[in-house]
């Protein structure tokens, strides 16, 4: 009776861990991510490439985070970039931002 019980507590210390690995995880690579985005979008606008910017994130499906952005540009670059575009990102991406804008006559 006594091994049946520790066995139980093991086990649910083991699904406690675990749950907040994932949780630590999930947290961690969401403020990752999410500073990658902001900081690339500052770079381009201490570069002034874009005048200002803003982000509105939601969930997708359970694994996949949607962002949509939207830029302002000065008026010499109007219509030539698109003013607002979509990212697509899975729940435990980190993957690294780079957002290039090049003229698309």
């Amino acid at each position: 009776m006594k091994k049946t019980n520790d066995c139980k507590k093991l086990m649910k210390m083991s699904l406690f861990l675990s749950l907040l690995s994932l949780g630590a995880l999930y947290y961690i690579t969401n403020n990752i991510y999410n500073d990658n985005l902001t900081s690339e979008l500052d770079s381009l606008v201490r570069t002034h490439k874009i005048e200002n910017y803003s982000i509105e994130k939601e969930r997708a499906n359970l694994t996949t985070f949607k962002y949509r952005v939207r830029v302002t540009y000065e008026d010499s670059l109007k219509g030539k970039y698109p003013s607002e575009f979509y990212l697509t990102r899975p729940i435990f991406s980190i993957e690294k931002m780079d957002i290039e804008f090049e003229n698309q006559k």
